[in-house]
């Protein structure tokens, strides 16, 4: 597939989306002056070429009781791609990841974890990170408030 040509008409229909993606059509379309079928053409392109990837609702975690976040820094050993592989599937699938990055620098993996208590997140790194051999170093750092995320990230216009 050919990389889309993304235009300010498609960054302001994105922008538009992010503020919210339950936005009535027609008031996209007429935001930014074109019909609600060429509009919505424009969002299937960017939706078949990758642009966007999903659509969904970002949940306060605090008001449902996960009133501890942390993010963790994990410096493992992966030896080849099916360690790697193993490794990624076996974190991506802990209910507490609710984040998880590929880095470089001091550390190899970055997670955002969420869980009810302090307790609960000691048991998490305890019982479900610690035994794992690749892992060689953990650094925690304790999320005191939140003051930026994905649902106040806006794109910007150039």
């Amino acid at each position: 597939m050919e990389p889309y040509n993304i235009d300010k008409i498609d960054l302001k229909i994105l922008r538009l989306l992010q503020l919210n993606a339950r936005s009535v059509k027609s008031k996209i379309a007429e935001a930014v002056n074109l019909s609600e079928a060429l509009c919505w053409r424009r969002v299937s392109q960017m939706e078949a070429s990758g642009i966007i990837t999903c659509y969904s609702a970002l949940i306060d975690r605090e008001k449902l009781g996960f009133k501890f976040q942390a993010i963790v820094q994990i410096n493992a050993e992966i030896t080849g791609p099916n360690t790697s592989q193993k490794f990624e599937k076996m974190i991506s699938t802990l209910p507490q990841v609710v984040g998880f990055y590929s880095t470089v620098g001091d550390f190899n993996y970055v997670l955002q974890v969420a869980t009810k208590t302090a307790a609960d997140f000691h048991q998490f790194l305890e019982h479900r990170l610690r035994p794992h051999a690749c892992i060689k170093r953990i650094n925690s750092s304790v999320v005191l408030s939140t003051i930026k995320n994905g649902c106040n990230s806006i794109l910007q216009l150039e």
